[in-house]
């Protein structure tokens, strides 16, 4: 101890600097005189961060504050002490410094000292009274009524002082709530003195306002009583005396002959109020009144415009191009911001020519207007400027599968494993920059990366283009922590989204219409959409957002091209961009055309750029795949299989919505799913919500292809398969509402038409406008057709653009014809195609001779064999006899299937109508039910059934050719799905060929008397297409190759199987009258087949068929209803067919019982 006042002596007092003392010896008398020059031999930071926080009064820091300026003004060091002392003043001024520049938001609350105290003694809490007491002991030195608490941001940050004026908490550092405070110099306010390198600023370093501003404080307030001797005024006066001459003169002009009063003060700056009442830091009142000064009116800061600050300070014009963000998107903004991050720029300028000083703290708040934002570390400068939190969200989301990068930019932020991050973009950035911007070479400094630290920690390095020519980009760092990142690993928390379709139409010849499918079982994600037009990022207004009732899947539907998708889900947010493929389709259709067999039980599509030359079935290949999807799929081996299915392991239930509700991914060879393709819809189904119950339903989320039809084995409690919809409308067999009916056939054709428009769209020479022949049976009623081209028309307007595809209807009978004619070359003889689909079969006869065309069609079809016959009320008891049959062998397990598979039949049957519908289930999975084997063994019983079927329409062709005295033809063409049952009869075509002739030769006798002399070069043929060929042929209608036949006269046959002449017309209502004769047309026939022994002979000898007499009787007991059943059509007016078929419909269905 000896030794320390030893050193301090000397250090106190020069004359005793030569004292050699030891031990404890006489010295000169130490008085309060003395004190400001002890030496401080303590680190200053290590001293500051402990002053005044272990003093037991809350009042230390102002008697520590007053103690800081003594020591300041005694100090050899003069104005530029640096010790802790130092950096105290500092820290006073800065707080005052503060006050004048941000006043407007700084928050006072008056204390008032002898309330406080006298509640605190009075308090029943010893504790409290002896605080109370304590405050008082130290209240008395303090000489006033109140102290001011000063806020900011809600945090208090000091008070006021007698002493100083004002004082700072000594939590300062710790809250950091003044992040952007800077003097009007550039001087950062509030630096962390604590730091050893940080240096203390004195009055004379800092601006020039601000030192004027207490220069006239000192001048106008030194004539008040406790004030005028205070260690503060006179650290004011002594900094006066290291100016410069130019600063002397000026500060004389405020002191000299003319002083600075109050008056004159209170007339150029601002008072900061306490609850609208002037401060008082001694509480003397009137003239004395000793209040703390802001900028005169709190004027706003200076504007983005230019402009000084108090007529002397920095303006805007002063800020540095350096830091401006480089943008390649003009947005209109006529101020450019900058971009800021904590590091800065190394040799960047930011203003006033001077650099940004490392450590200040930026405001980071997005939701702050540029227009509002003060620059940080700046003088009080309205500037826009732009940071980290301006560009990337606040939270990210990394979900666990990999983000298909084909279908979505991700700008490289994938990562390793299984999971990835969203890109955590905000919309924002693409008011300055494009989303190419980012992969364009050109562009240089704009990237984006991802860092995992570990597995709680992100960060995100985002460098932005800057105008700083020596280093033209600023790094952003954004660290998302643990609390930050919302993981969504697997169903049902995960989501995923399917983009339809792939592309954008540039131009408004077409225009862009898109379905978002949205993958999200807990309903938690939100999605906003934006279109980047003009520099600005535009929300999309437009958008009509439903849910599927099952499987968690909702579907966006939007009339308009859109750049982003933002979604959010639990609190956090990211962008999606669909790489979308840029369509610029020239003007006009050229030789585009797309033919469209709407049928019964299948549809095929097709298309051509050769004017129908070249034909090519609707497929999606990996090459121009329709649909977007986030999640990475493997579809290396098609969109089926496990390959498929565990690539979304962790979200299988989603693959329900995918294959059910939405556009298949892949369709055509490389899919299991093709066209042609059943015409059903998938609905959903439900008693207040269903498809049935809405009137305007939305595609997707209401009623679908149905192309996951004969594919489940799952049960459907909410969805349902609809088949038989192209003759629902006519028919009216049902008791839907015919509303519901039409929106069914609408919504197929409208899937059907956007599924065509982006495979054309998708070509290497797409084009605005394309022609589609549709082909519609002659039997239709022509009100259904028209209603029906009104759907395709109504669908192909709404996609394509009204005016923009040319509708042409093609009949079923005559399409084929092209077809054949275009793979086989013209007839030279007469030729005969008989096209036999699921509820219609149709016939062209072809008189090469006499060029004409003669065509009918009849509701006689596959659906005959397969159905359950005809009833004046459906029953759906699902019992022809095939199904009965097949039922009997899988239970009995005769038939050896996989139990999924007979559990997906009998699932199957719950979700179907018609025996119709099981037969193309046992059918589709023959490889596996290998049921034709059995067919094929029932000699006596189902091969029959097969057999006369055939042998109608043989029969009919002979009454045609018989009536209209047409050639037989030497050709005869079998098409159509439903036609394939011939070859169960027999796969050898010759077999075949020998039975159409025998039968054909045998009823031509028959009807005509005389013997028939069949042509020596007769030929049977099955088109391999069966079903492609009527579209097919239909786009050849106005090829330039088959002119020759395009002029062919065509004429609609309508033989109606009778002897008796009737005309070319005849009415429902005289049907009845003519029942006999149909009747005994159709004995005839009976007589001709089933009971010839000649035929029966052949079929039996040759292959082992026989025609048993309950089967005949059948045949025979079932003719009188069966017509009469089919006569009540009260849906049309005419007879548009044939009455030969209509005894045999429900005798076919009772034979194979």
């Amino acid at each position: 101890m000896a030794k320390i006042f030893n050193n301090i002596n000397k250090t106190l007092y020069p004359a005793e600097r030569d004292l050699n003392l030891s031990g404890w010896e006489k010295t000169m008398e130490y008085d309060t005189s003395r004190i400001p020059h002890i030496t401080d031999t303590v680190g200053s930071g290590i001293a500051l961060s402990k002053m005044g926080t272990s003093i037991p009064t809350p009042f230390a820091r102002v008697f520590l504050f007053k103690t800081a300026f003594e020591m300041v003004n005694g100090s050899p060091e003069g104005a530029d002490d640096n010790s802790a002392y130092g950096k105290l003043v500092s820290e006073c001024l800065d707080f005052l410094e503060f006050i004048y520049g941000y006043g407007d938001a700084i928050e006072v609350k008056p204390w008032n000292v002898n309330a406080n105290i006298t509640a605190l003694k009075n308090s029943p809490s010893d504790g409290h009274k002896v605080l109370g007491k304590c405050l008082e002991n130290f209240a008395l030195n303090l000489g006033v009524k109140d102290i001011y608490l000063i806020f900011y941001n809600g945090k208090l940050i000091g008070g006021t002082s007698p002493f100083t004026l004002v004082y700072t908490s000594p939590n300062w550092q710790r809250e950091k709530n003044i992040t952007n405070a800077c003097g009007l110099a550039g001087n950062q306010l509030f630096q962390d003195y604590s730091e050893p390198a940080a240096q203390a600023v004195p009055l004379y370093k800092r601006h020039v306002e601000f030192r004027k501003m207490l220069t006239r404080y000192f001048v106008a307030f030194r004539h008040v009583a406790g004030m005028n001797n205070t260690a503060f005024f006179q650290y004011i006066y002594r900094n006066q005396q290291v100016y410069d001459n130019d600063m002397k003169d000026l500060f004389d002009s405020i002191t000299g002959a003319d002083p600075y009063d109050v008056n004159k003060f209170r007339a150029d700056y601002g008072c900061l109020m306490a609850k609208m009442s002037e401060i008082d830091v001694l509480g003397k009142g009137g003239i004395d009144t000793l209040f703390l000064a802001t900028k005169c009116g709190n004027v706003p800061p200076v504007s983005g415009g230019g402009g000084t600050i108090d007529g002397g300070g920095i303006d805007s014009t002063q800020v540095s191009d350096d830091y401006k963000i480089a943008a390649t998107v003009d947005n209109g903004k006529v101020v450019t911001p900058l971009v800021l991050s904590d590091a800065g720029i190394t040799g960047a300028t930011y203003v006033a020519r001077m650099p940004w000083t490392t450590g200040v703290d930026i405001e980071r708040n997005p939701e702050k207007p540029l227009a509002d934002r003060i620059l940080p570390g700046g003088m009080n400068i309205n500037y826009p400027y732009l940071t980290d939190t301006d560009f990337l969200q606040e939270k990210i989301i990394k979900v666990g599968y990999k983000v298909d990068t084909n279908n979505f930019m991700t700008f490289g932020i994938q990562t390793a494993g299984n999971g990835d991050y969203l890109l955590p973009l905000r919309k924002e950035i693409f008011e300055y920059f494009k989303p190419s911007d980012f992969v364009d070479d050109s562009v240089h400094g704009l990237s984006i990366k991802l860092e995992e630290s570990d597995k709680e920690t992100v960060k995100v390095h985002l460098t932005i283009p800057v105008q700083f020519k020596d280093c033209p980009y600023i790094e952003l760092v954004h660290t998302y922590y643990k609390e930050d990142i919302v993981e969504l690993k697997n169903y049902p928390n995960v989501f995923s989204v399917g983009v339809f379709p792939s592309y954008r139409i540039l131009g408004n010849a077409v225009p862009n219409i898109y379905s978002v499918l949205v993958l999200d079982a807990k309903k938690q994600v939100t999605t906003r959409y934006y279109a980047l037009k003009d520099g600005k990022v535009e929300v999309v207004a437009d958008v009509v957002s439903k849910s599927r009732l099952t499987n968690g899947g909702r579907y966006d539907e939007l009339k308009q091209t859109f750049d982003i998708c933002e979604v959010e889900t639990n609190g956090a947010k990211a962008l999606l961009l669909p790489n979308f493929k840029e369509i610029t389709p020239a003007d006009g259709g050229g030789d585009t055309v797309v033919g469209i067999d709407f049928g019964t039980t299948n549809t095929y599509i097709c298309f051509s750029t050769d004017g129908g030359g070249d034909p090519k079935s609707l497929e999606i290949t990996r090459d121009d795949m329709q649909v977007l999807m986030l999640n990475k799929i493997n579809l290396d081996k098609g969109n089926f299989g496990d390959n498929y299915r565990n690539s979304m392991y962790m979200m299988s239930p989603y693959i329900t919505s995918l294959d059910r509700e939405f556009v298949p991914l892949l369709l055509g060879n490389q899919s299991n799913v093709a066209y042609p393709f059943r015409t059903v819809t998938c609905e959903t189904f439900d008693p207040q919500n269903g498809f049935d119950k809405i009137a305007n339903p939305q595609l997707f989320a209401d009623i679908n292809i149905g192309f996951n039809f004969l594919k489940e084995l799952v049960d459907l409690p909410k969805e349902k398969y609809n088949t038989n919809i192209k003759w629902d409308i006519e028919e009216g067999n049902t008791n839907e509402p015919l509303t519901v009916k039409q929106n069914r056939v609408r919504a197929f054709c409208y899937q059907n038409a956007w599924m065509i428009k982006n495979k054309l769209m998708l070509l290497q020479d797409p084009r605005t406008s394309f022609t589609v022949f549709i082909t519609f049976p002659y039997t239709m009623k022509r009100t259904v057709r028209n209603e029906i081209a009104g759907y395709w028309e109504e669908a192909f307007d709404k996609i394509m653009g009204r005016g923009n595809v040319v509708i042409e209807r093609v009949t079923e009978s005559i399409a084929p014809y092209y077809s054949i004619i275009s793979n086989d070359g013209n007839f030279t003889d007469n030729a005969l195609n008989i096209d036999i689909g699921g509820g219609t079969t149709d016939m062209l006869f072809a008189d090469v001779e006499n060029k004409k065309f003669f065509y009918t069609s009849s509701k006689f079809a596959g659906d005959d064999i397969w159905g359950d016959g005809k009833h004046l009320v459906n029953n759906n008891q699902k019992d022809n006899g095939f199904v009965k049959d097949f039922e009997t062998k899988l239970a009995s397990h005769s038939l050896l299937v996989s139990d999924d598979r007979s559990k997906g039949y009998e699932q199957y049957k719950s979700l179907v109508k018609k025996s119709a519908d099981l037969m193309s289930y046992i059918f589709r999975y023959e490889d596996e039910f290998k049921y034709t084997g059995y067919i094929r063994q029932s000699k006596d019983k189902f091969m029959p059934v097969l057999c006369v079927h055939l042998g109608a329409i043989l029969y009919h062709v002979a009454q045609v050719l018989t009536e209209r005295h047409i050639t037989i033809p030497s050709t005869i063409k079998f098409s159509g799905m439903g036609a394939k049952y011939i070859h169960i009869i027999s796969d050898n075509e010759s077999d075949v060929q020998d039975i159409v002739k025998m039968l054909l030769s045998a009823f031509m006798e028959s009807l005509s008397g005389d013997k028939c002399k069949m042509p020596r070069n007769f030929k049977v043929s099955f088109q391999n297409n069966a079903k492609e060929v009527t579209a097919q042929g239909a786009m050849l209608l106005n090829h330039n190759s088959l002119q020759n036949i395009r002029d062919y006269d065509k004429e609609p046959l309508c033989v109606f199987g009778i002897d008796k002449e009737i005309g070319d017309e005849l009415e429902y209502e005289d049907v009845p009258k003519y029942k006999n004769d149909v009747l005994k047309s159709y004995d005839k026939f009976l007589d001709a087949f089933v009971r010839d022994k000649k035929i029966t002979r052949f079929f039996k000898e040759e292959f082992g068929i026989i025609f048993t007499d309950e089967l005949v009787n059948k045949l025979e007991n079932e003719a009188s209803q069966s017509f009469d059943l089919m006569s009540r059509n009260t849906n049309a007016d005419y007879v548009s067919e044939t009455m030969f078929f209509w005894p045999l419909k429900n005798g076919l269905y009772a034979a194979s019982k």
